[in-house]
């Protein structure tokens, strides 16, 4: 059994090379950063492993209502976060 902070590690790689694949639009490209950028930002928290199965909530920010929006839950399978209803 993978130790956990292995798991949190493998955890971590594979949602920011997801995010980086879809971020590129064109290598090279520099854009200024506004506020809309950080409402695409998207702030995963309280991360834990339990019987090997990574689970973390995911919350994104809210620019109408200067805040979050409300966490998902969601559990790491097969390398891809699941949203659990």
């Amino acid at each position: 059994m993978m130790k956990r902070s292995g798991l949190v590690f493998l955890f971590l790689f594979s949602l920011f090379a997801g995010l980086q694949a879809e971020g590129e639009s064109g290598a090279g490209e520099k854009k200024p950063v506004g506020i809309d950028f950080f409402t695409k930002v998207k702030r995963i928290s309280n991360l834990k492993e339990h019987n090997g199965d990574i689970f973390f909530t995911l919350s994104q920010a809210d620019k109408e209502g200067n805040s979050y929006t409300p966490p998902d839950l969601y559990q790491l399978i097969d390398g891809k976060p699941v949203r659990l209803a």
